[in-house]
């Protein structure tokens, strides 16, 4: 279902290496998933993915292959990925915080879940 889901989320993308570089990265949530059910001493709780491309794709992953939920922080440089992958992303996400109103602004117009706003150097959770 993951790579039904990143074709999808990818069909018609400008950018054909975002694909490629979510494809490079799933031998790293494979490996990471397994670890997180096997080796962890204490825990994980959440999931912080700071970026909207390749680490909320990984901690995606990882959360489809039975880990645990993730937290999506979005900024203004890495919006323009995407879009039915970044609203996969955004729906699964167990929150989702933007560091500028104008970010989340731009989330709700497109139709996508409108973010927690948290200022940089704001514990917002």
């Amino acid at each position: 279902m993951i790579f039904k889901d990143l074709w999808t989320g990818f069909r018609g993308c400008p950018r054909p290496n975002e694909l490629l570089k979510s494809l490079a990265v799933w031998p790293l949530a494979c490996r990471a998933a397994h670890q997180l059910g096997t080796e962890k001493p204490v825990p994980l709780l959440l999931q912080l993915a700071h970026w909207t491309n390749v680490p909320s794709t990984i901690a995606w992953m990882i959360r489809r292959l039975g880990g645990p939920p993730y937290v999506m922080v979005v900024h203004g440089e890495n919006l323009s990925s995407t879009w039915p992958l970044l609203k996969l992303k955004l729906d699964e996400a167990a929150e989702t915080l933007s560091c500028t109103q104008f970010n989340a602004n731009r989330l709700s117009a497109a139709g996508l879940r409108m973010p927690v706003v948290c200022p940089h150097g704001v514990e917002c959770l």
